[in-house]
């Protein structure tokens, strides 16, 4: 439980640096369209919500990391 309370926090902050640097930036999650106030203001009431996103974040984590190790020679 510690582990995803510190996972949810370090989405918050990265949200949070997103939307100070791209401030129109928005999570296209289904029919929904989020902003990143809106991403951060859900994972505080939705748990299922909260589920949904830290899987994308892994998911995109692991994406990140293989096209890097295409590009090692």
């Amino acid at each position: 439980m510690n582990q995803e309370k510190e996972l949810i926090a370090e989405i918050k902050e990265t949200l949070t640096r997103l939307t100070a640097s791209n401030p129109t930036w928005r999570l296209m999650l289904g029919p929904e369209s989020l902003t990143a106030p809106e991403v951060i203001a859900k994972l505080d009431k939705d748990r299922k919500f909260r589920e949904v996103i830290i899987k994308h974040y892994f998911g995109l984590a692991i994406q990140i990391e293989q096209r890097a190790r295409e590009k090692l020679p």
